[in-house]
């Protein structure tokens, strides 16, 4: 089988699930491990900051998310350090408006550090110029776990959607990006921490039936993961809010692509994946590509 298969199998243009890779891949952008221990070393430039950090986080014998438990009490300490150093600021009179508002000064700092990543990698031009002409018409829209606003620059026409509106206005997939976890253009609105993620966890149920008509409706690529597991674990979320009846309106709807050092793409069909619930059951592509073009390609002829 293949990549043409795949996309033709289709039978519509498909949303990009991106992940952090996505727009690190053209405009250098940090992933979340390195952007939280950026801000770490605005405390203490010194040794492995974060393995200091990951054991004040830790709890023997207890699982959990260090990064984001990690990422709660550098919040905390760089706030501290905020506003005695004034050295380590780099907001604009209106954010420190709204730090004086009661706005995070980590959050704020964040917002514009990802902002200042703007310029595609000259390297990566081509590739990036033929995935924009895509927008709207090879690709119906996007879905992201990313804060960055990469996305709304690739597609300035598309609507954006992210925190409270997900679950307050109806969104529809094709012209639009849909940010789960939060966007720069609202720091407040960013789930990093272990106490924003314990709030998402209160309406996760309530995004996923949200969100769940929209991938009923398109298939999804996931591009930009470090891992085809953590690719996985999106689609067990959202299989979690199948019901028996809608089961096969998923077959043959979501492929992951992997960057691989080999010189020609290879396709591989999971014949029967089988979600951590053992409740859902359907075929998933994986693929292996030397560059995205050869996605992009396949995409602009199909259009």
């Amino acid at each position: 089988m293949t990549i043409r298969d795949i996309i033709s199998g289709f039978g519509k243009a498909p949303l990009i699930f991106a992940g952090p890779g996505f727009p690190g891949r053209y405009i250098g952008l940090p992933g979340r491990e390195e952007l939280v221990e950026h801000f770490a070393r605005k405390i203490k430039n010194e040794g492995k900051v974060m393995s200091e950090y990951y054991s004040k986080a830790r709890v023997p014998g207890k699982s959990m998310d260090l990064l984001s438990i990690a990422a709660g009490l550098i919040e905390e300490d760089y706030n501290a350090r905020w506003r005695e150093d004034p050295s380590i600021r780099h907001t604009d009179p209106e954010a420190e408006k709204r730090i004086a508002e009661g706005m995070s000064p980590f959050r704020t700092e964040l917002a514009a550090y990802l902002n200042s990543f703007s310029a595609v990698i000259e390297s990566r031009r081509e590739e990036y110029d033929l995935l924009r002409s895509l927008c709207g018409s090879g690709i119906s829209g996007f879905i992201t776990t990313n804060y960055d606003t990469f996305l709304e620059s690739l597609a300035p026409d598309f609507q954006i959607c992210y925190g409270q509106g997900l679950l307050r206005q109806p969104v529809h997939g094709k012209g639009e990006i849909l940010k789960l976890l939060g966007s720069v253009s609202m720091p407040e609105s960013i789930l990093i921490t272990q106490k924003d993620y314990d709030a998402f966890d209160k309406e996760k149920d309530l995004l996923i039936r949200s969100l769940l008509p929209v991938f009923l409706e398109y298939p999804v690529i996931f591009m930009g993961f470090s891992t085809r597991n953590n690719a996985y674990r999106i689609i067990d979320w959202i299989a979690s809010g199948l019901a028996d009846s809608e089961m096969k309106a998923f077959e043959n709807r979501f492929a992951i692509i992997s960057l691989t050092s080999a010189p020609d793409p290879c396709v591989e069909i999971i014949d029967d994946y089988v979600s951590i619930s053992d409740e859902a059951h359907f075929h998933v592509a994986e693929i292996d590509l030397p560059y995205y073009s050869h996605l992009y390609n396949e995409l602009a002829i199909l259009s």
